[in-house]
């Protein structure tokens, strides 16, 4: 067995005025111990492995049986059954289950209080006439949600007290409030149900009509009561009804104390007449230890000690030979981890392989919470318990010492307050937790160093939990620094505790802490899986809380799931209803810090791959990443969801940098694009220097291909509000020159330029805003991200702040430089840095705006066609609508005839709703099996410039993590080998959009001659949109705008064959649509005026159209179709007309 030698005094020094404490070693002490527990058993496997079985064991009614028969020989009044309900058994497997609190155990456990509440009996059909009572059930063999009872019980007082500790266990791990709230009346009448058997002398009967006085019983009595007073306290009930269940608390445990302690047998009474002697193990030896365990003493009593010592001596064979996990448990509670362990080990040679009896689901509950105190202690380094006293050189913490006597509130709210820890000799540690009592917040404001380098900025807990933790500080550390400057006053620290934690592995790791790796690991965490999220900087939610408020939707039909969540989670935190897609960045990273306290995720931030030795891969899949610190995180399965594609390049996955050619893919749009020409801007300055950010160059010929990625930015948030205004200020490396193209064009211009005319403003809640690029000569530093995607940190880091000065410095020289017009000087200066957002990072955003960078060529490579002809896919894990949109890529001067040229902006290419396949996050399987990536995902350059959206990121992170746990519990499948229909049946259980029927059509779609907005003319006012369905290709449809203003739309065509012609409409309805609007179609030999009701439901026979006329037209007639606003009571609509000799009859492409 291998000594492990621990060295620990941390000695406090309090200094009163400034706030401080400092914690340092002062002389070495060994606390020596010859069994490290942990050494030789993966806790971690063997408590999923435990909460696996408890899971299977519940029934389609929610019901968790004791164990499960494996074939129908097990009878119940000559019924086959296949198991047995317990609800005592079921309620302590439970509470030892949530020692592991995935959502899949709260699932399991919220179902099966909803089974309880449902089976509760009344006075009436209680055969003791005690409402709050719950029988004992037996389940058929062949259809498990038929249930018989045998109309009795085992005990009153442990299945009611059992349950309210399981109640407020799951109220404590899930912050449910609302829900125990709503059950608050039931809870009180199982509460009710033990008082009515508590005597005077303050123990309870097991039943009403056995009247005997258990320990065991008493213990669990007390325990319940103890936890009902915690829920009645936290769901804020009534101080009267709070303290009359504690006051009955503390008269069972006097009652213990007095009537079942049997002093001169230095013991307690197995019940109230019954010595224990000692003689047999159940029922009088084994209860010796309830008492410990439901905490009626506590482990450094004397008392405890005596009785742990004395079932020790006689019956030292426990550990191999019992089943009963509870022993395991007070083991553990003792400090003695080798009877602990030897007791584990026992168990799954004895009953673990094949669940035989006597190991039932309680006995699972019991070894899950033993292993769980058993990997958290085992790993506890150093424990600092906060003390208030004044006294210098105050010892303050012993290995595993948990005795809390005293609690610090941490002095002040502006004075500096912090904690630091120093180590003589440096040590391995990747866990702290800071624990308090009023810790309920979702984000926790708290700053730690280690070795002088920040290792996070905040951190988040689960609700209702009074521990903070946080993961990965780090190898050979001499120095910690906690700065608790922010936490809001009322937070209580009563004790950190710092573990060497051993390398664990993770069921998912994501690496890239943006919006779609927040997704990626609420989805996977959601099913079960152990997950850490890697954030490379100090912030979660890349662009969506990094600027880009102003979200790119596309059609909001497309967006369900987690992501419609976030989106109604903004509306309401601004006040609203239903959803909202104009997001402040502080919004968002708290709604991201949110969504993820809602489970078990860890979270790590400032931590970027190693250079030189990023990952560990094994026979095609990766085994872990290796960060900059040094640290090694393991993992089963990986998500790359970073801006990047970092993971992905590592893992030796295939990936591309820059445009295809148009022989590539045969897109029409890909590769280089048509040029625009300056003729009228000199890029030279006054001594024929060429201006910065312009290189001389060929033009190349348009559709092929290079390297190139379109220009990146910054989103600032702006406002004009003086209470929340930061200046912009000037950067150190200002160059005016940079603006000098601009400036030639607001010189050049013949009319009144504004702010608006240079860049986008869009209006955020709060006053703020979203500024973007408008335009040549904005935002966006064109040429300066080429390099950026295959560049080392340093390298990244010099383009990062580049970008930076251009942009400070573009708002600089427009508010400052005296050559731009003054008024536009004053506009400009009229707007600052919100002074609420990006605190830490002086208020400019966290995140540039990697518009793209690697791409991978995986199993499927998306194209422009995917947008239109192959809208549809069998493997749909998503949509996508938003329009093609690519940014410059390149500003140079031609080499050939010296003029500025510029290349690379598609413009806002329509593309209809699309479904994105799940082969396209896929690497193929020959490079990684266990790896997705949803973020730089297998798309070509064109298709890239509508897939690069953050809604779109978002929805294919969780479409990701959740492929990701159906591979990890199918036997850890590759990613690749999944049964996508049963993904996609998860997905839409969760309310991801897969498909969507229609809306968008092509004039291929139909048989006919089909005439769109885009071949009519138009006078009058009228506006262009594609926000509402159904509409034609193109640019989506025409609206009028000033219902006072007159407004025709005029379509004109020639028919080539004579006979009858029906006539269709094509047009998107709404309430606010005119219901009398004008048509007037002219041909040779009559002319139609009607009228088309566009409020109207299309109906489903002609849908997407609306049926006009029909009239009998010749070769060479020609016909004019005018719509219009003339008389109208609404908004008009111009799309599509068509006219067919047949029925509609559509050919839409699958």
């Amino acid at each position: 067995m291998i000594k492990k030698v621990i060295h620990i005094t941390l000695i406090a020094l309090f200094v009163s005025c400034a706030g401080r404490i400092e914690i340092q070693s002062q002389e070495n002490k060994y606390v020596e111990t010859s069994f490290f527990p942990g050494e030789y058993l993966d806790y971690t496997d063997i408590i999923e492995a435990e909460s696996q079985w408890i899971a299977s064991l519940q029934t389609s009614r929610g019901a968790i049986l004791l164990n499960r028969n494996q074939n129908a020989s097990s009878t119940f009044e000559g019924k086959s059954v296949i198991g047995q309900i317990e609800p005592y058994f079921s309620n302590l497997a439970l509470i030892g289950l949530l020692d592991n609190p995935t959502s899949r155990n709260m699932g399991v456990t919220k179902n099966w209080i909803e089974w309880y509440l449902a089976h509760l009996n009344s006075e009436k059909n209680d055969y003791n006439g005690l409402r709050g009572t719950v029988y004992r059930y037996y389940v058929d063999y062949s259809d498990d949600s038929i249930e018989y009872s045998d109309h009795n019980y085992d005990s009153t007082d442990s299945y009611a007290a059992t349950f309210l500790s399981l109640v407020k266990k799951y109220l404590e791990k899930s912050g449910d409030k609302a829900y125990v709230k709503s059950i608050e009346e039931n809870l009180k009448i199982i509460a009710d149900a033990i008082i009515t058997t508590q005597m005077p002398d303050g123990l309870t009967w097991a039943k009403p009509d056995y009247k005997i006085k258990y320990l065991m019983d008493n213990c669990e009595v007390y325990a319940g009561l103890k936890d009902y007073s915690w829920i009645l306290h936290t769901i804020d009930a009534s101080e009267t009804e709070y303290h009359y269940y504690y006051g009955k608390m503390l008269k069972c445990r006097e009652g213990i104390e007095q009537h079942l302690w049997n002093e001169e047998n230095n013991s307690y009474n197995w019940h109230l007449n019954g010595m224990s002697k000692w003689e047999k193990w159940y029922p009088e030896s084994g209860a010796q230890t309830f008492p410990l365990y439901f905490g009626v003493l506590e482990s450094k009593s004397d008392r405890a000690k005596q009785l742990y010592n004395a079932l020790n001596q006689h019956y030292p064979e426990w550990p191999e030979k019992g089943h009963w996990a509870l022993q395991a448990n007070a083991a553990v509670m003792m400090g003695d981890y080798q009877r602990a362990e030897r007791f584990i080990s026992s168990v799954q040679e004895l009953y673990l392989k094949e669940r035989k009896w006597p190991w039932r689901s309680s006995e699972a509950g019991f070894l899950i919470a033993a292993a769980h105190k058993i990997r958290e202690n085992a790993n506890l380094a150093y424990q600092a318990s906060i003390s208030s006293s004044n006294k210098e050189n105050e010892v303050l913490t012993l290995l595993n010492d948990r005795l809390l006597e005293n609690e610090f509130i941490l002095p002040g709210t502006e004075k500096e307050k912090w904690i630091s820890f120093h180590f003589d000799t440096p040590i391995d540690f990747n866990e702290l937790k800071i624990i308090g009592e009023e810790i309920r917040v979702s984000k926790l404001p708290v700053k730690i160093s280690s070795n002088g380098k920040d290792f996070t900025k905040v951190t988040f807990n689960q609700r209702g939990n009074h521990k903070s933790r946080f993961v990965g500080l780090g190898k050979n550390v001499k120095h910690i620094q906690i700065d608790f400057s922010a936490l809001p006053s009322t937070v209580k620290i009563k004790e950190i505790e710092i573990y060497q934690t051993p390398p664990k592995t993770y069921d998912l790791v994501v690496y890239g802490a943006t919006s779609a790796g927040v997704m990626s690991a609420i989805a996977a965490a959601r099913e079960g899986l152990s997950v850490i999220l890697v954030a490379n900087g100090g912030h979660i939610g890349g662009m969506t809380s990094g600027g880009l408020g102003y979200v790119d939707v596309g059609k909001s039909f497309t967006i369900g799931g987690l992501t419609h969540n976030f989106f109604e989670r903004n509306a309401t935190y601004h006040g609203g209803h239903g959803v909202n897609y104009r997001v402040t960045p502080s919004a968002a990273e708290s709604l991201f810090l949110e969504m993820l306290s809602e489970y078990d995720i860890d979270l790590i931030f400032n931590s970027r791959l190693h250079e030189k030795t990023s990952i560990h891969k094994l026979d095609g899949r990766i085994q872990s990443i290796i960060l900059e610190s040094g640290q090694e995180i393991k993992g089963r399965y990986f998500i790359d969801s970073s801006y990047e594609g970092d993971l992905m390049a590592a893992s030796g996955v295939s990936y591309v940098v820059g445009r295809e050619s148009r022989n590539t893919y045969h897109e029409p749009g890909a590769g280089k694009q048509d040029l625009y020409t300056f003729k009228q801007l000199d890029p030279y300055d006054e001594e024929n220097n060429l201006l910065p950010d312009i290189y001389i160059g060929k033009a190349g010929k348009v559709g092929t291909g290079d390297n190139k990625s379109q220009a990146y930015n910054f989103r600032l948030c702006l406002t004009q509000d003086p209470q929340n205004f930061v200046s912009i200020g000037k950067p150190t490396t200002y160059n005016p020159k940079r603006y000098e193209l601009l400036l030639q064009t607001i010189l050049r211009s013949t009319s009144e330029i504004n702010l608006s005319n240079i860049v986008s403003i869009a209006k955020l809640p709060d006053g703020k805003t979203d500024f973007n690029n408008n335009g040549m000569f904005s935002t966006d530093l064109i040429n300066g991200s080429w390099s950026y995607a295959e560049s080392n940190y340093k390298q990244r880091d010099s383009i990062w702040t580049d970008h930076k000065d251009y942009l400070q410095g573009l708002f600089y020289f427009l508010g400052n430089d005296p050559r731009v017009p003054k008024s536009l000087r004053e506009e400009v200066l009229s707007w600052g840095l919100s002074k609420d957002e990006f605190i830490d990072t002086e208020n400019w955003p966290h995140q540039l705006y990697i518009r793209e960078g690697r791409r991978m060529i995986g199993e499927y490579v998306m194209t422009q066609f995917d947008a239109w002809d192959n809208a549809k896919k069998n493997n749909s894990v998503g949509m996508g609508s938003y329009m093609i949109d690519s940014h410059y890529v390149r500003k140079f001067v031609d080499k050939k005839d010296g003029i500025l040229k510029m290349e690379g902006l598609t413009g806002h290419q329509p593309v209809r709703p699309y479904e994105i396949p799940y082969s396209s996050i896929t690497p193929q399987k020959e490079q990684c099996e266990n790896l997705l990536v949803p973020v730089c995902m297998s798309a070509s350059h064109v298709m890239y410039g509508s897939l690069r959206m953050e809604p779109v990121y978002m929805i294919l992170g969780e479409s990701a993590g959740t492929a990701i746990a159906q591979a990890f519990h199918n036997s850890s499948q590759a990613v690749q080998e999944i049964d996508v229909t049963k993904l996609q049946e998860k997905l839409d259980q969760n309310g991801q959009i897969l498909s969507h029927d229609g809306g968008v059509y092509l004039k291929s779609d139909f048989k006919g001659v089909i005439l769109d907005d885009s071949d009519a003319s138009f006078k009058g006012d009228w506006g262009t949109s594609s926000n509402s369905i159904p509409f034609m290709e193109s640019s989506g449809y025409r609206y009028t705008l000033d219902q006072s203003l007159l407004s025709e739309a005029i379509y004109k065509t020639t028919i080539q064959h004579s006979g009858n012609y029906d006539i269709y409409c094509l047009f998107a309805p709404g309430a606010n649509r005119a219901s009398n609007a004008k048509v007037i179609i002219n041909s040779p030999n009559e002319t139609i005026k009607l009228m088309i009701n566009m409020k109207q439901n299309i109906p489903d026979e002609t849908y997407p159209f609306v049926k006009v006329c029909r009239l009998f037209l010749k070769p060479d007639d020609p016909i004019e179709i005018t719509i219009t606003n003339e008389e109208a009571d609404g908004i008009v609509v111009a799309d599509a007309f068509l006219i067919s000799r047949n029925e509609i009859e559509k050919r839409i492409s699958n």
